[in-house]
């Protein structure tokens, strides 16, 4: 994730143009990271893993259902993506505790790519985000913002 993360933003700095003084990392709200375990707890109780069976399941949730459509495009991407993939692929993007890897990292983060690093969990409170990136955060994907 570090490896990806440190090309997803040499390329984003390419891409824009922009002589960026830090990067501002967003971490998935907890939220999405639900909807992966709820897809993998149907898969490991051996039923089959739908996408009307996921949403289903996901918006039985308050804290997954409040985020609307959001949360059914989730549970349709995320149901695509499993049911394609061995059982346990995407076990590490849901079981990591990405804001504790990324605040550990973000030392080597800043060396390697020569701009101060802010780390933030987009479920924070009061979370400063200029430009609404936390929202495209997902598990395994932080959100970046280059300022």
């Amino acid at each position: 994730m570090i490896r990806s993360l440190m090309s997803d933003v040499t390329e984003i700095r390419k891409i824009a143009g922009i002589e960026a003084k830090r990067v501002v990392l967003y971490t998935s709200p907890e939220w999405k990271r639900d909807v992966m375990r709820r897809a993998a707890s149907i898969m490991e109780s051996g039923e089959q893993l739908t996408i009307p069976g996921l949403t289903k399941v996901c918006m039985s949730d308050d804290a997954i259902k409040r985020n609307g459509k959001s949360a059914s495009e989730l549970a349709k991407k995320v149901a695509l993506d499993f049911s394609r993939a061995p059982a346990g692929t995407y076990a590490p993007l849901y079981e990591t505790d990405e804001l504790s890897l990324l605040e550990s990292a973000r030392g080597f983060l800043a060396e390697e790519i020569g701009l101060e690093v802010d780390v933030y969990s987009a479920d924070a409170e009061g979370v400063y985000d200029p430009q609404n990136k936390a929202r495209q955060a997902a598990p395994g994907r932080p959100a970046i913002l280059l300022e």
